[in-house]
């Protein structure tokens, strides 16, 4: 079962904007929003803010991979479909982050 929120989701994708933000050393970073680090990372590392949304989108389909599961109440039960999508899933979550540090100074 899964112990993680949208709340949870939404919180990592804002960090990883603010992580990102320090290590690119945007200017002010810690005094802006997340909405400011957004556009300057968009700005100055417009391929750092790609793996940054493809980060955010297979975050995003693991965890709604993970609440479709808990929705049909078969955690631990997993169908051979069920477990392959999961496990895409996962291995595309792991990829975009692994690229994503990758690309970061």
């Amino acid at each position: 079962m899964l112990h993680l929120s949208q709340t949870d989701t939404d919180l990592l994708y804002f960090v990883s904007i603010r992580k990102a933000a320090e290590k690119l050393n945007v200017q002010d970073w810690e005094w802006k929003s997340t909405a400011e680090l957004t556009e300057d990372i968009y700005g100055q590392f417009p391929a750092i803010h790609e793996l940054l949304l493809s980060f955010r989108h297979a975050y995003q389909a693991w965890y709604d991979e993970h609440a479709r599961i808990n929705q049909a109440r078969a955690s631990g039960n997993l169908t051979p479909q069920q477990q392959k999508e999961l496990t895409d899933a996962i291995q595309n979550r792991d990829s975009t982050r692994a690229a994503l540090l990758a690309a970061l100074p």
